[in-house]
């Protein structure tokens, strides 16, 4: 049997609940040999980046020299269709009616016997009407309780729900007549140690509230509100543990724990000298540092898992309270030994084709800066190896048979003792912007607000001795 999804939310969106559950029911589907193709647009419920292609390169798809973007994962073929913007409350009329006219081709060529979608679109109702008029059968995936018309529904074969809530929330409202499936999440979110006795089934009805998680044979999963309750649950614990800290503090003297995050190539300059002040300067303030590519830190900033962040700025509006800190260029970084490249102390960035680089992956902010680059100047790059961690990097840099690319900052040390080169890149210019970053929840805090003011100090210190190199 041949299985179609199509809407204009991108089944792959790790923020939608409903994604997850259809994603997991077509791979079940498709594990018991049924044919299962995916033809969506690139609309997210709550997108990172904020571009449609950060967003497809994060989530591993593959651009094809057609404008498409495409990934095959757990037995589903995904074809996404950029339509102008992550947000689809942001597509425009001229946006909507060309994804929708791109769409047809692909989906009349899979020719389903069964198409799955959710959504009240257009797009959705012109796709589900031409390949029902090819004799497809239609099942409407029904998980979100805000539809005011029975409009989305029309025409479709069957109605399924996610829960007994959503079942009766529309049958009072439209006298709707659907059937419960439930939601579908593949991983538990209950800790092996528990006792699962203790763990009850919630699933209020909707007038009193939300489900937080379902009991199943294997113990619990959590819901998407569950886990946006859990996450702000913890805010709110730790905003309570730094109100006791601020009460019951000495008057003169600053108390509480702090979470840093912090890329690699920033720790390697900044914290040794920023930890120590603040063990000197003060010593009620409990730190805690966290270190990894930007892509991550950003993520726990998200999360509340870090209260402050320096890190470098991947797109506008991010992150609302934040700060400009300097700007760093890239570097070609190469070993002392290869065979020279460029000019001197620079390279063009058309130089470094052919050249085998190792270089994070998407979505950390470095590989989407040089990729955009590389975009811009019509320059195509051999990545060899995509790499995690900057000790790796080096390493391999090191030997001789790689090269990649970098701020200076980052590899200082060999630099200074001539085991690696670095060559500034030009023809573009590539720079990133450094910024500090803060938990809302958390960025006035006593503690906090005196970590801040010792990370610009230090930074200014660093820049104007040359120890950091940079441009304020």
């Amino acid at each position: 049997m041949r299985i179609l999804f199509t809407s204009l939310n991108c089944l792959a969106d790790p923020s939608s609940g409903a994604a997850i559950s259809v994603r997991t029911i077509l791979s079940m589907l498709a594990a018991r040999g049924h044919q299962v193709m995916s033809i969506t647009a690139a609309n997210f419920d709550n997108a990172p980046f904020e571009t449609e292609a950060e967003m497809l390169r994060w989530l591993k798809f593959t651009a094809n020299l057609d404008g498409t973007w495409s990934r095959q994962d757990t037995g589903i073929t995904h074809l996404c269709l950029p339509a102008g913007h992550t947000k689809l409350s942001r597509l425009t009329a001229p946006h909507l009616a060309r994804v929708t006219e791109i769409a047809v081709g692909p989906a009349l060529a899979f020719l389903p016997d069964i198409v799955v979608s959710f959504g009240g679109s257009n797009f959705e109702m012109t796709l589900r009407q031409k390949l029902q008029d090819q004799g497809a059968k239609t099942a409407f995936y029904l998980a979100n309780p805000n539809y005011r018309t029975m409009d989305a529904f029309v025409g479709a074969d069957v109605v399924v729900t996610d829960s007994v809530a959503t079942q009766d929330l529309y049958l009072q409202r439209f006298g709707l007549i659907s059937t419960v499936i439930g939601k579908f999440i593949q991983r538990p979110a209950v800790a092996p140690h528990l006792d699962k006795s203790l763990i009850t089934f919630v699933n209020p009805a909707y007038e009193k509230g939300v489900t937080l998680f379902y009991r199943n044979g294997r113990g619990a999963v959590m819901t998407e509100v569950g886990q946006t309750f859990l996450t702000r649950a913890r805010r709110v614990m730790a905003d309570v543990e730094q109100i006791r800290n601020d009460l019951t503090a000495d008057k003169d003297r600053v108390q509480g724990a702090v979470t840093f995050g912090v890329p690699p190539s920033v720790g390697l300059v900044l914290l040794a000298p920023l930890l120590a002040q603040i063990r000197s300067d003060l010593p009620g303030v409990q730190m805690r540092v966290l270190e990894g590519f930007s892509g991550y830190v950003a993520e726990w900033l998200a999360s509340g898992r870090v209260d402050l962040a320096v890190l470098y700025k991947m797109r506008a509006g991010t992150f609302p309270d934040t700060e400009h800190l300097l700007f760093e260029d890239m570097y070609l970084i190469s070993a002392r030994n290869s065979p020279p490249l460029g000019q001197g102390p620079t390279v063009r960035l058309r130089d470094l084709e052919g050249q085998d680089l190792a270089l994070p992956g998407p979505p950390h902010g470095l590989r989407i800066l040089v990729d955009e680059a590389c975009a811009r100047a019509k320059v195509t790059l051999t990545i060899a190896v995509e790499l995690e961690t900057l000790p790796t990097i080096r390493d391999l840099v090191s030997n001789g048979t790689i090269r990649t690319i970098l701020p200076v900052t980052a590899v200082q040390a060999d630099l200074e003792s001539g085991g690696l080169v670095a060559q500034k890149i030009i023809d573009p210019v590539i720079s990133r912007e450094l910024i500090l970053a803060h938990s809302p929840q958390r960025a006035n805090a006593p503690s906090t607000r005196a970590v801040v003011h010792l990370i610009r100090l230090h930074i200014q210190e660093l820049v104007q001795s040359g120890a950091w190199i940079g441009r304020v």
